[in-house]
C-alpha cells in the first residue's frame, strides 16, 4: 500500500479582504475630503465640489487612456503634448468656419493618428516607449507653436464652449464624459478577452505570445486609446478655456494640471 502526499489546500483571500484593499484608496480620499471639509468654509460647497468635478474630468480621461498603455508595460509621455496640439487644432478649426462635430471629428482622428505613430515606432522599429514618445512630445510642442505663432486661438463658437458650464443631474456635463469612458474602459479591461490580452502582454509579451495573443495588434489598440483620450482631453480643454493655446503643449507629460 502507498501513501500519497497530499499537499494542503491553499486558501483564496477572502472576497472583503480585497474589496477592502480595493477602497483603500477611496477611503483615504474621503478622509482628505473630511479634513477639508472641516478646515474650511468653503469646500464642501455645491458650488466648488461642482468646480472640482469639471477640474477632475479632464485629469481622469488623460489616466483611463494612460492605464491601457501601462498595463502592457510601457509609458505614454506625450498625453500634455497631444492635448495642447489637440486643443490648438480643434479651436483652428471652429475659427476657420468648421462645423463643430466635423471639428470635434478629425480632432480625434488626429489622436488616432498620433497613437498610430507611437505603435508604430514601438511595435516596428522597435524603440523604447519612453524614447518614442518623449520624441513625439518636443515635435508636437512644435507644431502647435507653428500652427499659431506662439499667440492663442480665441473666438470659439458659443455652441460649442457653453458645454462646460452645463450640467445634468446635478452633475457638470464634463464629469459626465468621465463616466461615459470609464465605464467602457472598465468593462474592456475586466470582462473582455482583449482586456486579459493586454493585462498578459504586461506580465509577460513572449509568453502571451507563445498562447497566441496578437501582441502587436494589443500594442497598436493601447497607443492608439491613450492619444485618443488625451485627444478628447483636449478638445475638452478648447471648451473649458474657450481658446486653443499651443503653450500649454510644454507640459509634456501628465505632469501638469489641465488649465482650468
Amino acid at each position: 500500500m502507498s501513501i500519497e502526499a497530499t499537499e494542503p489546500p491553499v486558501k483564496a483571500p477572502k472576497p472583503g479582504i480585497n474589496l477592502l484593499l480595493s477602497l483603500t484608496l477611496l477611503g483615504l480620499l474621503l478622509v482628505l475630503w473630511l479634513i477639508l471639509g472641516l478646515s474650511t468654509s468653503t469646500f464642501l460647497t455645491a458650488n466648488n465640489l461642482t468646480n472640482l468635478l469639471r477640474q477632475s474630468s479632464l485629469w481622469a480621461i488623460i489616466a483611463i487612456g494612460q492605464t491601457f498603455v501601462i498595463i502592457t508595460g510601457g509609458i505614454d509621455l506625450s498625453v500634455g503634448a497631444v492635448i495642447g496640439i489637440t486643443s490648438v487644432i480643434v479651436a483652428w478649426l471652429l475659427t476657420h468656419d468648421v462645423p463643430i462635430p466635423a471639428a470635434i471629428a478629425l480632432t480625434l482622428l488626429t489622436g488616432v493618428a498620433i497613437g498610430s505613430f507611437h505603435a508604430f515606432g514601438v511595435v516596428k522599429l522597435g524603440l523604447p516607449p519612453f524614447i518614442m514618445t518623449l520624441a513625439t512630445l518636443t515635435a508636437l510642442r512644435g507644431i502647435g507653436l507653428l500652427i499659431t505663432g506662439g499667440a492663442t486661438i480665441s473666438g470659439l463658437p458659443d455652441a460649442f464652449t457653453s458645454f462646460s458650464l452645463a450640467s445634468f443631474l446635478g452633475i457638470p456635463l464634463l464629469f459626465w464624459c468621465v463616466i461615459v469612458i470609464a465605464v467602457p474602459s472598465y468593462v474592456f479591461l475586466n470582462h473582455s478577452r482583449f482586456g486579459r490580452y493586454l493585462f498578459a502582454i504586461g506580465s509577460n509579451r513572449e509568453a502571451a505570445r507563445l498562447s497566441g495573443v496578437n501582441v502587436n495588434r494589443m500594442l497598436y489598440l493601447a497607443y492608439v486609446l491613450s492619444s485618443t483620450f488625451a485627444a478628447f482631453a483636449g478638445v475638452l480643454t478648447a471648451i473649458r478655456i474657450s481658446s486653443g493655446n499651443a503653450p500649454m503643449a510644454r507640459a509634456g507629460s501628465c505632469s501638469r494640471s489641465p488649465p482650468r
